[in-house]
């Protein structure tokens, strides 16, 4: 069923070229682009005493669209969990880093629907990123034509206690 038409209407007639509209108050002619806006407007401006029962549509704020929850899928949730995983590699954290105070009340700030994992679950994320990268260098080696490695065999004395 089609949505109803809007109130507008009683005060506009489209023109045969699908294109414009004419008011039926003072004849002006405006232009038609399938909403209801402008001859909303033009009624509002021009004829302040005629009152369609519609009003403008109201953008939201940017304080509210900021503040609104947004939901997360499952693709997003994953590429956040996946990073938290490198994050720890990366920077050497402990696992039960993903269970401090801190990193919870700054999840819960960048990211309050998403559910922060434990640290099972990020020692899993690791050893599948292990995988992967392991996967890549033996496919990198055995590709390659030649190799080469070096040695380090001098050692300082100063490193003795």
């Amino acid at each position: 069923m089609p949505p109803p038409k809007s109130t507008v209407w009683s005060y506009f007639k489209r023109l045969l070229n699908g294109n414009t509209v004419k008011c039926i108050l003072c004849h002006t002619e405006l232009k038609y682009c399938g909403g209801t806006t402008s001859m909303i407007n033009h009624i509002r401006l021009k004829h302040p005493a005629e009152n369609p029962a519609e009003s403008p549509v109201k953008q939201s704020s940017i304080h509210s669209f900021i503040n609104s929850p947004r939901k997360l899928n499952s693709d997003t949730k994953e590429k956040i969990t996946l990073a938290i995983a490198e994050m720890v590699v990366k920077d050497y954290l402990p696992l039960s880093f993903v269970e401090g105070d801190g990193f919870l009340n700054l999840m819960n700030i960048v990211a309050p629907e998403y559910k922060v994992p434990t640290r099972i679950t990020i020692k899993s994320r690791i050893a599948k990123l292990y995988d992967e990268q392991k996967k890549r260098l033996i496919s990198e080696i055995s590709s390659a034509k030649s190799a080469s490695f070096t040695t380090d065999t001098w050692t300082s004395t100063a490193t003795e206690s």
